[in-house]
């Protein structure tokens, strides 16, 4: 061979080995744009449960609206208030009994079944006096947090509802 078939087939070489180079990192940075964006999804679509189930929560009875009566926890939605960000003492107790045993259903109620859920209802001290969920967000990747202040008889609190995805 020649030393221009030589200096061809080194060209050649080089020029196959930066396309592959280039193909490989197009991959590359194809998959890592992918993930983000699920990522992003993810974290939108929690926002929006989280909204939804803290909204439900704070501004409606449930229905029926005398749902924490009743033997088995049979609702068509599920919430705290009397009134608009006024809760009902005996409906935070009751939800806080019904953790143990009810937990999924409730979740689905709210709208957040495909993630975990906790609820924290704090008084003007920051004391958590009732609770409601899983506890195990530390090992989550995000965690959507909301809080809202509300009033449970007469006593200010803070509800603040974490949810996650494992």
């Amino acid at each position: 061979m020649d030393r221009r078939g030589q200096i061809f087939s080194i060209d050649l070489m080089v020029s196959v080995a930066i396309f592959l180079f280039i193909v490989v990192a197009s991959l590359s940075m194809w998959n890592l744009y992918m993930e983000k964006g699920k990522l992003i999804d993810q974290r939108a679509d929690m926002e929006f449960a989280a909204r939804n189930a803290m909204s439900g929560l704070m501004t409606t009875g449930g229905d029926p609206s005398s749902w924490y009566l009743l033997e088995t926890f049979e609702v068509d939605s599920f919430g705290l208030a009397v009134s608009d960000y006024e809760l009902s003492e005996a409906k935070i107790s009751k939800l806080q009994d019904l953790n143990n045993t009810n937990y999924e259903d409730i979740k689905n109620s709210l709208g957040v079944s495909l993630y975990n859920l906790h609820l924290s209802f704090l008084n003007s001290s920051g004391s958590e006096v009732y609770f409601f969920g899983d506890n195990s967000s530390s090992q989550a990747n995000q965690i959507v947090r909301i809080e809202r202040l509300v009033l449970v008889s007469d006593e200010v609190y803070t509800v603040v509802m974490g949810v996650w995805d494992e």
